[in-house]
């Protein structure tokens, strides 16, 4: 992640390291190629528009209905609880699956 430009390291407050010292390199080298957060692409080509409400619940999934629709996980309460971003218009919703028996390992 450090070497694709998408974290930084924090070197304040931190032992110097020989692995610390390692991801500083990998996060020069990122900014040096311009990658990730240090590219010189404008930030609002990388700004998902979210749609955080969907205004006709019942039309969507009617319109939805048996299509399959990428998803990215970003949360999964329990065993049957989710939320997730439906792609590529990044409605976010919660998924409430019944019928499923989830046993605690």
């Amino acid at each position: 992640m450090v070497n694709e430009g998408l974290v930084t390291v924090r070197q304040e407050g931190v032992r110097s390291s020989p692995e610390i010292a390692r991801l500083a390199e990998l996060e020069s080298a990122a900014k040096t190629a311009g990658k990730g957060k240090w590219a010189s692409s404008g930030l609002s080509e990388h700004v998902r528009d979210v749609k955080w409400t969907i205004e006709n619940p019942q039309q969507f999934v009617n319109k939805s209905r048996g299509k399959p629709i990428q998803a990215i996980v970003e949360h999964v309460r329990d065993g049957s609880t989710l939320r997730l971003f439906l792609l590529p218009e990044f409605h976010h919703i919660t998924l409430m699956i019944s019928g499923i028996r989830v046993s605690i390992m």
